[in-house]
C-alpha cells in the first residue's frame, strides 16, 4: 500500500482528525516508502511531533496487533533493531486506548509517549515492564504513538 500520513496543516486535513492520530499514522499504516504528506515548514510547529518523526525508522523488524476493530480502532507496535515503536488511532467518540506491552520481553523499558494535550501535542516518559499495559485517553478521532527502549539509570530519553 501507499500512503502518506501525518497532515497537520489546512486544506490536507480537515480538522477530522486529532494530532495525536496524525502522529500515530506512520507507525500503524506500513507503506514500501513512507513520505509525510506536510511541508517541512509546518512539522518544526509540532516539536513532539517532529521530535518522533526524527526517530521512525525507514525499515521495520517486526510488527504486532496489540488490539483494534475495523472502522473503530487499532494499535499497532513495530519493532526497529532494539526500539519498539507504538500507534494507535481511533475513530468515532473519545474513549481510551490500550497497549498491553507483553511484547516488549523481560526488564524495564523508558516508554515516551507523544499524545493530544490541552495546548497541543505532549511528550511524557514512565518507566514500564511487559506486565504493564500503557492506556491513553483519546479526544474524538484521536490516537497516540509512543517509543519504547531498554531502560538503564538515569536514561530520560530514548533519543
Amino acid at each position: 500500500m501507499d500512503y502518506t500520513p501525518a497532515t497537520f496543516s489546512p486544506p490536507f486535513r480537515q480538522g477530522v482528525t486529532s494530532d495525536g492520530h496524525e502522529v500515530a499514522l506512520p507507525i500503524v499504516y506500513e507503506s514500501g516508502l513512507t513520505h509525510l504528506a506536510d511541508r517541512p515548514e509546518t512539522y518544526v510547529e509540532y516539536p513532539e511531533a517532529e521530535w518522533l518523526f526524527d526517530r521512525l525508522p525507514t525499515t521495520w523488524d517486526d510488527s504486532e496487533l496489540l488490539g483494534g476493530y475495523p472502522g473503530r480502532d487499532a494499535v499497532i507496535a513495530r519493532r526497529a533493531g532494539d526500539r519498539w515503536f507504538v500507534g494507535a488511532i481511533a475513530s468515532g467518540n473519545p474513549r481510551t486506548l490500550s497497549a498491553p506491552l507483553a511484547f516488549l520481553g523481560g526488564g524495564r523499558w523508558l516508554v515516551e509517549l507523544v499524545r493530544d494535550g490541552a495546548g497541543g501535542l505532549v511528550r511524557t516518559a514512565r518507566v514500564m515492564t511487559a506486565r504493564e499495559t500503557l492506556q491513553v485517553a483519546v479526544p474524538t478521532h484521536g490516537g497516540f504513538a509512543a517509543v519504547a527502549c531498554r531502560w538503564r539509570a538515569r536514561l530520560r530519553t530514548c533519543g
